[in-house]
């Protein structure tokens, strides 16, 4: 049953290379195989309809391989294949928190024709290659110095005592086109400004809830640069098919957060993403946890 209530029968499988036995177990909380960064899954994956792709497609050597298996705990929906891709659950993939048991092996599964597994890969290969270039915009800590010297300037200029109260940063991505903005907000007694990249305006997004609380630095949250690249990895999908798309972060580094609002716009829809990196821990506010980047426990 999954949380919802709902009664799936299954049975229920997982594609993998990796070579298990019957009785062996796959648990969340391992590394995972995919994306930027070292980062450890709060999921595991099953689907009641042969994975073929998922076998065929997994990282490692040797051949794929798909395992009946049982869950051992509740399940839900998986949302990267439910909504977000497709109405309903028509694959119907599902993931969990707790364990699951390898109950056999599918031996005479038909997959696909080498011709079509390499397009496949060819296409993958293509949005991990956007990805990467986006990921390769994140700034570094020197290029972050920078710039907040030369805010500090700009602010000490207003106000000789000005202090720095935090930063809001947006990545706007257009097509191959990526820039970095910032806005960083100083105070001086009960007076405050915004010292702005050349580039950019004050302009605020539409936080989810109240305007979240502004502190320190992004280089002082935990993982960061992970939960970002972690952010863009959760929208490389819709972020290809937008004509544009902003990412903001409201960064509380007194409280290890860093907020992250995505704005998108399509030729036929546009969508929003709220999601939050607490502690080295990214959270989608609508799908729930996405990764653990090994700063916390699962």
């Amino acid at each position: 049953m999954n949380e919802d209530g709902d009664v799936e029968s299954g049975p229920f499988y997982h594609g993998t290379k990796a070579d298990l036995e019957t009785g062996d177990f796959i648990e969340p909380g391992r590394s995972s195989n995919y994306g930027y960064g070292k980062r450890k899954s709060a999921w595991v994956y099953m689907s009641a309809v042969l994975p073929t792709w998922g076998a065929e497609l997994a990282q490692g050597e040797g051949p794929g391989r798909i395992y009946i298996v049982e869950p051992t705990g509740p399940f839900e929906d998986d949302p990267d294949l439910t909504d977000k891709k497709f109405a309903g659950n028509p694959t119907r993939s599902y993931r969990s928190r707790h364990p699951l048991e390898i109950v056999g092996e599918v031996k005479d599964w038909e997959g696909h024709t080498p011709e079509e597994i390499q397009a496949m890969k060819d296409g993958r290969d293509r949005r991990l290659a956007a990805q990467a270039a986006q990921i390769a915009c994140i700034p570094s800590c020197d290029d972050l110095d920078r710039r907040h010297a030369a805010a500090e300037v700009e602010a000490r200029a207003w106000r000789a005592d000005a202090e720095f109260g935090g930063c809001v940063l947006r990545m706007v991505i257009r097509g191959a086109e990526i820039e970095v903005l910032d806005s960083r907000r100083f105070r001086s007694g009960e007076e405050a400004i915004w010292v702005d990249d050349p580039r950019t305006s004050q302009s605020q997004p539409r936080w989810p809830g109240s305007a979240p609380t502004l502190s320190g630095r992004i280089s002082e949250v935990s993982a960061w640069q992970d939960g970002w690249a972690g952010t863009l990895e959760s929208c490389v999908t819709e972020i290809g098919l937008s004509t544009e798309a902003t990412i903001w972060m409201a960064v509380d580094a007194e409280s290890d957060t860093i907020t992250f609002r995505v704005d998108a716009l399509g030729r036929e829809r546009s969508w929003q993403r709220n999601l939050r990196l607490h502690k080295g821990v990214l959270v989608d506010d609508k799908f729930g946890e996405l990764w653990d980047y090994g700063t916390t426990a699962l």
